[in-house]
């Protein structure tokens, strides 16, 4: 059945797309997606630390985006640690401890603008906190590409 004032092609790839949501985590353990499945949404992989990935390793990036790219989830969601952009940091004195959490942090949220530009490129979503938006020591990346984007969620 078409959606009223939407073009029949149109409808049924509404219809495919709401009746086949599925919900991936990127720095997260499975958390969302359990909760999804309540709801009836199929879920999708969970990927970080817990269920064998380290985002600090190239290979493991290279998984998660052929996994988005194979599975294109409706919604991906990420959730990098936000240590090195956390205001407590600036009570902490410089040291080279403090700048390389400050490059890895940079590098996740990198990481997860390329796989957020993924979602927006195939016509999903990517609901994402704006309290990392407005970080001081937020990645070009985000302040970038991403920061002229909005999320659809």
């Amino acid at each position: 059945a078409a959606v009223e004032g939407t073009p029949a092609g149109q409808a049924d790839d509404l219809v495919h797309r709401l009746c086949s949501v599925d919900v991936s985590e990127v720095f997260s353990p499975p958390r969302v997606g359990k909760e999804a499945l309540k709801f009836g949404f199929e879920i999708g992989d969970a990927m970080d630390l817990t269920t064998g990935l380290d985002f600090n390793e190239e290979e493991d990036h290279i998984k998660a985006e052929r996994y988005v790219d194979e599975q294109k989830p409706l919604a991906q969601l990420g959730s990098p640690p936000c240590v090195a952009f956390s205001q407590l940091q600036a009570l902490i004195p410089d040291s080279e401890r403090k700048a390389t959490q400050l490059a890895e942090g940079v590098r996740h949220m990198e990481f997860m603008a390329k796989l957020y530009k993924k979602q927006v490129e195939g016509g999903r979503v990517f609901p994402m906190r704006t309290r990392l938006m407005r970080s001081r020591g937020r990645s070009r990346a985000y302040s970038g590409w991403l920061g002229r984007q909005e999320s659809t969620w």
